[in-house]
């Protein structure tokens, strides 16, 4: 496929190269041709009026009459020789008198009127031809002029070169020009090989190191030399490697994850139910151990409803319907729905005094799941006695929602990682046994999908913070209470006491 590829390139290059050569030729004739045309006439010109001088200075001493002399045939002659032309002098009636050409056959000849009227009336005539055939059918370029003295046309003298001399000019120019580009084509075609060859290299090391990829080895390369498009695209191929090694390994270890997840309560489950069933288990203690298995199938169904949450979220399945929502009506029906397990670890509750209600734009059953999931976290790594405060603060045009627990915080190693799917620090494994470590990655996924964020802080041994940031409804239309605001329901104290 690369080698496919550089012999279209180079041979697209090539072309191209060879119809810019053919232009460029064809142009440097249609030039050199009009140069050749003008610098004849000019020559032809000039040598006109020389023999026309020498006649008319003949007259000048011989009184106006016609007297060849071999001092006039003579200057025609080193005229011709100086112009490489014939030069000729004719009467007024077009009989040819004089003619440079030693052994011609032109003298007594006539050249056409057509051609005497037109030096007449213009004073010359230029163009191609051969008059009345003086010169056997082979075309002449052609200059002529009168030769007047005391205002009379007394005749004319003409000119005339071969006109296949052009020929001969643009052979020589041919080849110039086929010598100079039959370098330049050899030096481009080098060119164009070793920069098609450089283009295409990259192009090859992908087609390479994609199909190492599709073999399962993530360890290939682009080498990256160049600050063009080229190396552009070869920077992304390399990102795109590395994103692959990261899904790959975040691919092994959610295989990993789940299968250490699946497996712990299925083999506990297995290993009390065979003990129950061997008589391993004496029958006073059955109870107690069938409720460490009702436990775990929990725990198997918490686990199967997170990760199909997770598969809606990532197939893009999960969308947010946005409305406008008093965020305290969700953190008050968490807790009270946590009532009992806050009460057990006699866990004071701060902050709970909405004043008036707190509306944002979110997608109330999203944000219900984020509240539940960040405060059922606060809930498992707060120490008893220990204190859980909630706070919402309304900003221009965000809300900040906290969820603040007192404990022994979270590892500086772990925060960077906090939110990754199946992360679960030492100290979370050692306090959590029961958490699927999804729990933080879907909240911070629902908060990204309602257009919010969410930034977690930490204190080793003093406690952990959730800061949520929802948008604010843009008018007050939008702002219309969905219910009654909340009362003030809990201070610094505890739900049991508050009820």
């Amino acid at each position: 496929m690369s080698g496919s590829l550089f012999k279209k390139q180079y041979f697209r290059y090539a072309f191209t190269i060879l119809i810019c050569t053919i232009l460029l030729g064809a142009s440097i004739i249609g030039l050199c041709t009009q140069y050749y045309k003008e610098t004849i006439e000019s020559d032809l010109s000039i040598s006109a009026k020389l023999g026309a001088s020498s006649i008319a200075e003949d007259l000048e001493q011989h009184r106006g009459m016609y007297v060849i002399t071999e001092n006039i045939v003579n200057k025609f002659r080193t005229i011709s020789t100086a112009s490489g032309s014939t030069v000729v002098f004719c009467d007024a009636e077009g009989l040819i008198r004089i003619c440079s050409d030693e052994r011609c056959n032109h003298i007594n000849r006539t050249i056409p009127e057509q051609y005497l009227t037109q030096v007449t009336a213009r004073g010359w005539t230029s163009g191609i031809g051969d008059p009345d055939g003086i010169f056997e059918g082979i075309r002449q370029y052609m200059y002529g002029v009168p030769v007047e003295y005391n205002d009379m046309v007394y005749g004319f003298v003409y000119v005339f070169t071969p006109f296949r001399a052009l020929y001969g000019f643009l052979a020589k120019i041919g080849v110039i020009y086929l010598t100079s580009v039959a370098g330049m084509l050899l030096v481009a075609s080098i060119i164009v090989f070793v920069e098609t060859k450089s283009l295409v290299a990259p192009l090859t090391e992908m087609t390479r190191a994609a199909k190492a990829f599709s073999e399962g080895d993530f360890s290939k390369r682009v080498s990256v030399d160049s600050d063009d498009e080229i190396g552009e695209l070869a920077r992304g191929f390399n990102s795109m490697a590395d994103s692959l090694v990261e899904m790959e390994k975040s691919r092994s270890s959610f295989v990993a994850n789940v299968s250490h997840e699946l497996r712990t309560p299925m083999t506990t489950i297995g290993g009390y139910i065979d003990g129950i069933l061997d008589g391993t288990i004496p029958r006073e203690r059955q109870t107690e151990y069938l409720n460490i298995a009702l436990s775990e199938v929990k725990r198997l169904s918490r686990l199967t409803t997170e990760l199909l949450n997770m598969s809606k979220i990532e197939a893009g399945e999960r969308e947010a319907s946005i409305s406008v929502h008093n965020v305290w009506d969700t953190i008050l029906n968490v807790l009270f729905s946590c009532e009992q397990r806050i009460n057990q670890k006699n866990i004071q509750i701060a902050g709970l005094e909405p004043d008036d209600p707190a509306y944002v734009l979110c997608d109330p059953d999203m944000l219900h799941q984020v509240i539940y999931n960040l405060v059922d976290n606060a809930i498992k790594f707060t120490p008893e006695n220990g204190e859980i405060s909630v706070t919402v603060t309304p900003e221009d045009s965000t809300t900040k929602v906290v969820i603040r627990n007192t404990g022994d915080g979270i590892e500086p190693e772990d925060l960077p990682r906090i939110f990754d799917r199946f992360y679960k620090g030492d100290k979370s494994r050692a306090l959590d046994r029961t958490g699927t470590g999804l729990g933080l990655y879907i909240v911070k996924t629902l908060v990204g999908i309602m257009g919010g964020e969410i930034t977690v802080y930490s204190e080793k041994g003093s406690f952990t913070s959730f800061e949520i940031v929802l948008r604010n409804p843009e008018t007050p239309s939008e702002s219309e209470p969905e219910k009654e605001a909340p009362k003030k329901l809990w201070g610094k104290r505890n739900v049991a006491k508050e009820q």
